[in-house]
């Protein structure tokens, strides 16, 4: 709204007016204010004096209005910064925020130079193929080309400690982590030859005064995939429409550009003998938390994060429901964090059955045994899934002990997601309607689980027209 001031000369008579207006801010996030000056004609009674400048601090307003808020002169890389400060650090959610950043890194290399006014589907369509043939490092990881064990004290249960000389210089793996600020999981993780961050292994180089180069092999770099693509395209959209609302162009380039199409990947799910498989497996070999852990997934279909926060007050025992209020996210630049669910739709509550609902409660009475066994030592935090010692389990933790249990048993390799991927097409098949799929799931709508699972409709169709055809014309030859 406008403000008005009246000015007054030495004798406090009023001899004009002063209107201003806000009209956005610059790029440094200062307030912009427009300013008019009235002087009232003489004759002028005050009545109509009154009149005329609100009639004229109406009309000004008005004309600031319908100009740009934000200079229309500014950069890509100084809007993106304001659409940061006003915007994404507000409304976006953390995982979400902290990709857009780090995608902004190589966009503003990119266009961050060119005026707002200049971006055209052109541009942007010319960006997307040098993204397409630009060659990245998949997640920034190497493998190590060296045996460690040459470097690292180890211990072998059967052999006792491992030294393959007798160099004192020889870390204990302790030592190193503190030394190099790595965990131990990734100093363990290293002497199984696995992969690990290129920041890691540096790191563990300085502290054993290893060559980098000569130790690690860097992961190849790929082309940048179109999927990748289309998400840098989703967040320039986003930052184009913000754009748009504050005034500073008339359309959103976005709209007028394809990105990539991205060719999709069928939901892996397993065969109904891979689950009893898989069950038996579990029964047989698996701790007592992961026997419950790994078919509540199944059952219920939850994702990772879900599971993660869980917590007991969240399970009804006397109606068989489970409710979903929270996710666990692990992130490097956050550590583990609590959030909302995924979206307003993944916030639910799912009916689960008996079976489910016994398995829990044996699974509690475990998880009550376990308390009383390390006494003091147990971490209490009233989640559902925990360590031996109650502590929260790490998001990443159960991912990883499910694939290892996979090879070492010979079960199919698949990974965690894929018991959701299982859940939904189980429903699929055995008639269950869309719709009640998607609620269950947690899906924003009917048609994202429609376009995830559309192999597995189709599949669902030819086996209900086989059904009929079966129905129909064994009741034809019986007549």
């Amino acid at each position: 709204m406008a403000n008005i001031t009246a000015r007054k000369n030495k004798n406090g008579e009023i001899t004009s007016y002063r209107i201003r207006v806000f009209t956005g801010r610059d790029i440094d996030g200062k307030q912009k204010m427009k300013t008019l000056s009235w002087t009232p004609p003489e004759g002028m009674t005050q009545f109509q004096i009154n009149k005329e400048i609100k009639a004229i601090a109406a009309d000004f307003e008005k004309k600031c209005n319908n100009e740009t808020s934000i200079d229309d002169n500014i950069t890509f890389k100084e809007l993106t910064d304001i659409w940061i400060k006003d915007y994404a650090e507000t409304n976006l959610k953390k995982t979400t925020f902290l990709s857009y950043k780090q995608q902004l890194i190589y966009v503003n290399k990119e266009i961050g130079h060119l005026k707002i006014n200049k971006i055209n589907p052109i541009t942007l369509s010319s960006l997307y193929a040098k993204m397409l043939k630009k060659k990245v490092t998949v997640n920034m990881t190497c493998s190590p080309v060296i045996d460690f064990q040459n470097y690292i004290y180890t211990y072998n249960r059967d052999k006792g400690r491992k030294t393959v000389t007798d160099n004192s210089s020889l870390m204990t793996q302790s030592e190193l982590s503190r030394k190099s600020g790595v965990s131990l999981a990734t100093i363990k993780s290293i002497l199984k030859g696995n992969n690990i961050t290129i920041e890691c292994a540096k790191k563990i180089c300085d502290a054993l005064k290893l060559n980098y180069k000569k130790s690690f092999s860097e992961t190849e770099k790929k082309t940048m995939e179109a999927s990748t693509v289309k998400r840098y395209h989703a967040m320039i959209s986003s930052i184009m429409s913000f754009a748009v609302y504050q005034g500073v162009i008339e359309s959103n380039p976005c709209s007028r550009v394809r990105p990539p199409k991205v060719e999709k990947k069928e939901a892996e799910y397993l065969e109904e003998d891979e689950m009893v498989n898989l069950m038996d497996a579990l029964d047989k070999y698996a701790p007592e938390h992961y026997k419950t852990l790994i078919p509540f997934l199944l059952f219920t279909g939850l994702r990772r994060g879900e599971m993660s926060g869980l917590e007991w007050r969240d399970i009804d025992f006397d109606n068989n429901i489970v409710h979903i209020r929270r996710n666990v996210i692990y992130m490097k630049e956050t550590g583990i964090y609590e959030d909302t669910p995924k979206n307003k739709y993944s916030n639910r509550k799912i009916k689960v059955s008996d079976y489910v609902m016994q398995m829990l409660m044996k699974y509690r009475e475990w998880q009550d045994y376990q308390r009383e066994n390390v006494g003091s030592k147990w971490i209490e935090s009233g989640k559902v899934f925990t360590g031996v010692t109650g502590k929260p389990l790490h998001p990443s933790t159960p991912s990883k002990w499910f694939r290892s249990f996979n090879l070492k048993y010979g079960l199919k390799p698949i990974h965690l997601h894929t018991l959701r991927h299982t859940s939904a097409t189980m429903m699929i098949m055995n008639g269950i309607p869309l719709n009640e799929i998607s609620k269950r799931l947690g899906h924003n709508c009917a048609s994202t689980t429609s376009n995830i699972y559309c192999h597995v409709i189709e599949e669902a169709d030819q086996k209900a027209a086989e059904a009929l055809d079966n129905a129909i014309l064994s009741k034809l030859k019986r007549a």
